[in-house]
């Protein structure tokens, strides 16, 4: 039998009022957070409650009777997916909860019980109000024991699990949700990621939470924790993670590169306001080209770039401009500045989760943005001999099978381009780059990778002479 339910925009506001935890990949506006995510990502303790709470309702589970708890958050799950639960008793005394979201499996859970039911003991849980603001720890910090409070808001606990609630003690299941905010808001905090906990439920007279920090690895970011609250001790394991991947400064790239290698760019950048993309205007506008880029989500980013931009007195203009769900756009966004190439940035986010070997929506996605946008960008132009960068992929299909959606997208927009080239009368220069440090592979084993200044650099330098050659053919 297996069984389902959602957490939506209400559910996950309930679980941030019970629990305070207010980490950016949780709230509601997902461009607070960035970790450069698909969605809202809702809170693994919540999903992991609301399963049992259905178990025991469905008469399946009795909670009092659990004596130990161990999870895995494999995936993560996302604002309104169905979430279905599956489940096998191993024997009486030990079930297997398995978690999936779209077909994936996202969390393991394993139930051990005894015949002891929990007593509950007259201990008022400590209650005091939680900073709105996730501690920024770093992997530098030494901090072993933290302390922290309780949020036991009882009525709100009974409602949003009633059937656990009646079967088990709020006061544990307080301690089973606060986890989550030791978690996201203290340990490691703002940048954290949580993979998983060995809990055992037993008699614990505890009114606050302790945590103690028992190991952090400096070199991948994992972090044990020894959690204790009441009625509950044991380990939770994390992750720290990795916060927007920060291109060079204009200050580094001016003693780096030539004030006026690239003065006769013109150019459009796709998706300039992060990434690839934000590292190739500074490099244009920094050595005296001038540079048009668009953004979609990302306003704020691009607004902060020209505010830097300007304080150097560098040509830039931001543009807002969204690809829809068939490749389609507003072409008025895109007024044409006497522009002498382009560079194709745009990119969805690569890293999907999926259930089967290719998903052909995911494959729609890439090959909306990859291709047909592209395609439909160039015939808006309208601009004979338009240079175009096309950024393609060291990805290959029998190396990286879980990118094969993403390989084919690339594969069909560089052959496009390639057919197009006498048709629309424009100039190809397609590179396949090597992974360089950005929002999509930027985690902790990533701080080696080259953030790609001499690569991209190399390449404007070609364009350059191609804008040369181009004014040089005319004048003939």
């Amino acid at each position: 039998m297996m069984y389902s339910f959602k957490i939506n925009k209400l559910k996950q506001l309930n679980f941030i009022k019970i629990s305070a935890d207010k980490n950016p990949i949780h709230l509601i506006e997902k461009n607070l957070s960035k970790l450069n995510l698909e969605g809202t990502v809702v809170h693994g303790m919540n999903v992991v409650l609301k399963s049992l709470d259905i178990l025991t309702k469905e008469k399946v589970i009795k909670p009092s009777q659990i004596h130990q708890i161990k999870c895995k958050f494999a995936k993560m799950i996302f604002l309104d997916e169905v979430i279905k639960i599956n489940f096998n008793f191993e024997n009486k005394k030990k079930i297997f909860i398995s978690i999936y979201s779209k077909g994936v499996l996202c969390i393991i859970l394993e139930l051990f019980f005894n015949n002891k039911l929990f007593k509950d003991e007259n201990i008022k849980l400590k209650n005091k109000i939680i900073s709105s603001f996730p501690k920024n720890n770093i992997l530098k910090h030494k901090k072993k024991i933290i302390k922290i409070n309780h949020v036991p808001l009882i009525k709100q606990i009974n409602k949003s699990y009633p059937y656990l609630s009646k079967d088990l003690n709020y006061k544990i299941i307080s301690s089973l949700i606060m986890m989550s905010t030791s978690v996201g808001m203290y340990w490691p905090g703002k940048n954290s990621l949580f993979v998983g906990f060995n809990i055992f439920l037993k008699k614990v007279k505890k009114k606050d939470i302790n945590l103690k920090v028992l190991k952090t690895d400096k070199r991948t970011g994992y972090s044990i924790i020894n959690y204790k609250s009441y009625n509950c001790i044991g380990e939770i394991f994390t992750f720290f993670t990795q916060e927007r991947a920060q291109q060079p400064s204009l200050t580094y790239l001016s003693k780096k590169i030539p004030k006026t290698a690239l003065i006769k760019h013109k150019a459009l950048i796709i998706g300039g306001s992060r990434g690839l993309g934000e590292l190739t205007a500074k490099i244009i506008a920094t050595s005296g080209g001038n540079v048009t880029i668009t953004y979609n989500n990302n306003q704020d980013l691009a607004k902060n770039l020209l505010k830097i931009f300007k304080k150097r007195k560098l040509k830039l203009r931001i543009k807002k401009f969204k690809i829809n769900k068939n490749g389609n756009f507003n072409n008025k966004t895109l007024k044409n500045y006497n522009y002498n190439c382009l560079y194709y940035f745009a990119t969805p986010l690569i890293y999907r989760q999926k259930n089967i070997k290719f998903d052909k929506k995911i494959f729609r996605d890439f090959n909306n943005i990859y291709s047909k946008a592209l395609i439909k960008i160039i015939k808006s132009l309208k601009i004979k001999n338009l240079i175009i960068f096309y950024p393609s992929t060291v990805y290959n299909f029998k190396k990286n099978k879980n990118f094969s959606e993403y390989i084919y997208a690339k594969k069909d927009g560089v052959n496009k381009l390639k057919n197009m080239e006498r048709k629309l009368k424009i100039v190809p220069v397609i590179k396949k780059l090597p992974p360089f440090k950005t929002d999509q592979n930027n985690t902790i084993f990533s701080q080696n990778i080259s953030h790609g200044t001499d690569e991209i650099f190399k390449i404007c330098i070609e364009i350059e002479r191609k804008i040369y050659t181009n004014e040089f053919i005319k004048t003939i």
